[in-house]
């Protein structure tokens, strides 16, 4: 007669490949499922060109340069005109719905006197809302040798000047024209003082933020088309008083004109 030990070690045999069996056909199932049903793998958005465009403005008109061809500001019956409007853009930024951004590494654009369109790298195709930058170079850039820079580097050395020393950095903004001495002197009367604006150090770096929906699509990229008003820059100043600043000689007004540079940004609708 078998002892109840055996047969013990016989019914957890038979238990043991039962549960193998169970696993294995569980296994297969889910392999059949797997095949019946792939799941295909995401891919990355192709990226593409995103492009910025800027149109210099003095109100609603192009700008025009010169001490012939000046303008009556919004505010007041006094006309200037500009001989030089030059500044830094760096710290671009994509803006997406869901709050992330996408960022342009190392990118630097010096706006001119003309219209210009600058790229600035490539970003996912997709949807976004808007755009942000900053008026100005960063810490790093602003304390680089501009001498060590390929000629056709935005930071490089300019013409006019664009850079005091290594120390000090980069010239931010950099505004210079003429205006009336007084208020109402008719569009006869030429400009008798000039006003001379040099606007930098980091503490007067300032953030313009533009909402505005744009598609990035591939191959074709995208582009923000932008308003630069330099009138904006005389807001809040009190003519002919503040008419000169290097930053370090005059910070209070600096930093005025540092403020005012936001406001002159704006989308233009093409």
């Amino acid at each position: 007669m078998k002892s109840p030990f055996f047969f013990s070690i016989r019914w957890m045999v038979i238990l043991a490949v039962a549960l193998l069996v169970g696993f294995s056909q569980m296994s297969c199932k889910k392999d059949d499922d797997k095949d019946e049903n792939p799941q295909p793998n995401p891919q990355p958005a192709v990226e593409a060109p995103v492009n910025f465009m800027v149109h210099p403005m003095r109100g609603n008109q192009p700008m025009v340069y010169g001490i012939d061809h000046p303008v009556t500001l919004p505010w007041e019956d006094r006309k200037v005109s500009f001989e030089i409007a030059q500044l830094y853009l760096s710290g671009f930024e994509l803006l997406k719905a869901d709050g992330s951004t996408v960022k342009f590494k190392d990118t630097y654009v010096l706006v001119t006197k003309d219209a210009q369109t600058f790229n600035l790298g490539q970003a996912p195709s997709g949807d976004y809302t808007g755009i942000r930058f900053q008026i100005g170079v960063d810490s790093a850039a602003n304390h680089s040798d501009p001498s060590l820079r390929a000629p056709n580097h935005p930071l490089a050395l300019r013409d006019p000047s664009m850079h005091w020393t290594w120390n000090s950095g980069y010239i931010f903004i950099k505004a210079e024209g003429d205006f009336d001495c007084e208020v109402g002197l008719g569009p006869d009367h030429q400009q008798c003082e000039s006003f001379k604006y040099h606007v930098g150090t980091l503490p007067l770096l300032r953030t313009v933020e533009l909402n505005h929906s744009i598609k990035v699509q591939p191959g074709a990229g995208g582009t923000f088309h932008v308003n630069i008003d330099w009138l904006k820059i005389f807001e809040g100043l009190n003519l002919p008083d503040d008419k000169l600043t290097h930053t370090m000689n005059n910070r209070p007004l600096a930093e005025k004109i540092a403020n005012n540079g936001p406001k002159m940004f704006k989308i233009a609708h093409h």
